[in-house]
């Protein structure tokens, strides 16, 4: 009597932060396709933390779950997940003042070492965790504060910590540090740092002169730059 062939192996999870690339090479449209990923991914339910981006939907589905996290009913959990940390890396997140200010959501994601990119977030937890502050701010050049947050963050992976590093939204400055290790430590283009950030975090959105930085940054690095202003601020009233 033969017998039955094994049953087939389970499907692999479904990655959230898997990373396709970006189709547009050398145009103005870089944020436009970043922002047509969000609409794709998170169907911009009004319950997703895009509001940066002023997304409104006047119909909603009506399956939903209840986040582990928070114990909120959402409707889209890849949405979601902007209101909490995100992974980077199984050892680098980004999250928000809220985020590092809640101890359960720090706890959820073993960080050992929070970075503060603000001079207006308080460092709550100082007898938890190991904390380092870098003010970057609009009105200021912040090129060596985010030059030595990046260094900081590889030494830190290199001592086995797990870093969260977060600003008032998670939109910009602490996503601003994440995409100069990225093009420092790991040879990414600053159009392919970006867009990985973003891809993980899709509330990120680089005020202008931030971007403009990390174009100067980007230039010390590889020559030249692989994105233009343009790409994603259209205009001054972006």
């Amino acid at each position: 009597m033969s017998r039955a062939p094994p049953p087939p192996p389970p499907p692999p999870p479904r990655t959230i932060s898997a990373y396709t690339g970006l189709q547009t090479k050398s145009s103005k449209s870089l944020e436009a396709e970043l922002e047509a990923r969000v609409h794709r991914s998170e169907d911009i339910y009004s319950d997703c933390a895009t509001s940066l981006f002023g997304f409104e939907m006047t119909t909603k589905p009506t399956d939903f779950y209840i986040c582990k996290l928070c114990s909120n009913r959402v409707t889209n959990q890849y949405a979601h997940l902007n209101t909490h940390i995100c992974e980077i890396f199984p050892w680098l997140y980004i999250g928000s003042m809220n985020n590092a200010l809640d101890l359960i959501e720090i706890k959820h994601v073993e960080a050992t070492v929070i970075i503060n990119c603000t001079s207006e977030c308080t460092n709550n937890f100082q007898s938890t965790f190991k904390y380092y502050n870098f003010p970057i701010a609009d009105s200021t050049n912040n090129i060596n504060l985010i030059k030595e947050a990046g260094f900081l963050i590889e030494n830190l992976h290199l001592d086995g910590e797990k870093v969260l590093i977060h600003c008032v939204q998670g939109a910009c400055r602490a996503p601003c540090v994440v995409i100069f290790y990225l093009m420092r430590f790991h040879g990414m283009s600053l159009r392919e740092a970006y867009g990985f950030v973003k891809d993980r975090r899709t509330i990120v959105k680089i005020r202008r002169n931030l971007l403009s930085e990390l174009i100067e940054i980007e230039k010390e690095i590889f020559g030249m730059p692989s994105l233009a202003i343009e790409e994603i601020w259209q205009s001054e009233d972006d």
